[in-house]
């Protein structure tokens, strides 16, 4: 993204612009927008390529959704978003993503039907993120073509941890799933499912789940090349 581009969003009055939404509209196709601590009741539509950083503590830089409005929902080649926290609420997920690329790093997502929604879309990055108290799942993605979760904390979400359907490659490294009513993981469809170095604890008797085969968590690392099911 182009520093040159960049905007400030401050909720004091103390820059040109006071929401994200505003700055959203006024930037740039490649931009960057820097938001400064407070809590936006906003509903975000991105449709252009944008990276989104929060300064600061992402605990102090809330973006809260309401019952039909969740606070993020992209559909562009690339979105970044970095250090901030997301609040959605039980009937729309935190962020949801239909298209392009989606890259989540250092970010807290709390409520919501599910943490990220990404659906069709070219790629999901997730990085170094608490994603927590989701109704119905952390992450669920479907049709992506490369799904990549690493360095995170997922607990206590209702449904699955990590829920993956007929994306092409899916790899899980370095996180920690936790006090899930559902799967740790679930992978269904697709090519490539790896997981390296995550731990799961569910509430079910099993924590890894591929195209309905459970997967022993003795091993350290478990990478295979899967054949979508007849």
């Amino acid at each position: 993204m182009n520093n040159s581009k960049r905007l400030i969003v401050d909720p004091s009055g103390e820059t040109a612009f006071t929401t994200i939404t505003a700055a959203i509209e006024a930037a740039s196709d490649g931009g960057k927008i820097l938001i400064r601590q407070g809590d936006y009741c906003e509903s975000l539509q991105i449709n252009k390529k944008l990276e989104l950083v929060g300064e600061g503590s992402a605990s102090e830089i809330r973006i809260l959704g309401d019952s039909t409005h969740q606070p993020i929902s992209c559909a562009a080649d690339v979105v970044i978003i970095r250090n901030i926290s997301l609040i959605g609420s039980q009937a729309m997920s935190a962020i949801r993503c239909d298209s392009g690329v989606l890259d989540l790093e250092h970010c807290l997502i709390e409520g919501g039907e599910y943490g990220v929604f990404f659906y069709n879309g070219n790629k999901l990055s997730v990085d170094s993120c608490h994603i927590h108290k989701c109704r119905s799942g952390g992450i669920y993605a479907m049709r992506g073509r490369g799904i990549t979760i690493t360095e995170s904390l997922i607990e206590q979400c209702g449904g699955n941890g990590i829920e993956a359907l007929d994306c092409e490659s899916v790899y899980v490294r370095h996180c920690r799933i936790a006090n899930i009513s559902g799967y740790g993981i679930q992978a269904k469809g697709g090519e490539t499912f790896e997981v390296e170095s995550t731990e799961c604890e569910s509430a079910l008797n099993g924590s890894i789940l591929d195209n309905h085969k459970l997967i022993s968590e003795e091993v350290e690392r478990i990478s295979y090349e899967r054949r979508a099911q007849s």
